[in-house]
């Protein structure tokens, strides 16, 4: 369609008759028709007068903020002392070897007499509740003489720890297990 030049305003349209109608009849001419929305403002909005109050606020909060971080004005605050050392007490150095009896936790005497009798008395023991669950863990602690843990894990770890998950219904017959494989395990030195 070839566009033409509207002689009222210049502008060159693909249809004439339309941009007639539109824009230079005596419909566009007259006065719009009146906009339905009200002129009062909702009340759940905020109004500008309402976010001015708002700016000024903030502003206000952030200058008393600005004088609480640095209440000498401009200059720079004075240095803090620095706070008094205490001399520390000299640490005890004592080998897990001279601790005479390595039990972290109250353990029934049967399962004590148990390790015991498996594999010796200067096994120690040490036995975890945990808060939830069926079972505790139970850890027995190997002494170094009897350790077959590789150089590397006695570095890293610093002792020789064998642990294990006992559900209560096994009782001591679990612990015995345990211990059974245990000295199994230490007689492969």
């Amino acid at each position: 369609m070839k566009k033409q030049k509207c002689k009222i305003c210049g502008k060159e349209v693909g249809n004439i008759k339309l941009h007639m109608e539109r824009y230079h009849s005596e419909k566009a001419d007259s006065d719009p028709e009146p906009d339905p929305r009200p002129l009062d403002p909702n009340p759940e909005y905020a109004t500008k007068e309402d976010l001015n109050k708002v700016t000024g606020a903030l502003i206000e909060i952030t200058k008393s903020l600005n004088e609480l971080k640095n209440p000498y004005g401009n200059k720079p605050e004075p240095p803090t002392p620095p706070a008094p050392t205490t001399p520390k007490e000299p640490e005890v150095n004592v080998p897990k070897e001279e601790i005479p009896n390595p039990d972290k936790m109250p353990v029934p005497p049967a399962w004590r007499k148990m390790v015991d009798e498996t594999l010796g008395l200067d096994f120690g023991i040490d036995v975890v509740y945990p808060q939830s669950g069926s079972g505790f863990l139970f850890k027995i602690i190997v002494p170094a003489e009897k350790s077959n843990a590789s150089l590397a894990h006695k570095e890293f770890y610093k002792t020789d720890i064998r642990t294990k998950a006992i559900n209560y219904a096994d009782g001591i017959e679990g612990v015995r297990k345990f211990c059974e494989l245990v000295a199994l395990n230490l007689k492969r030195k």
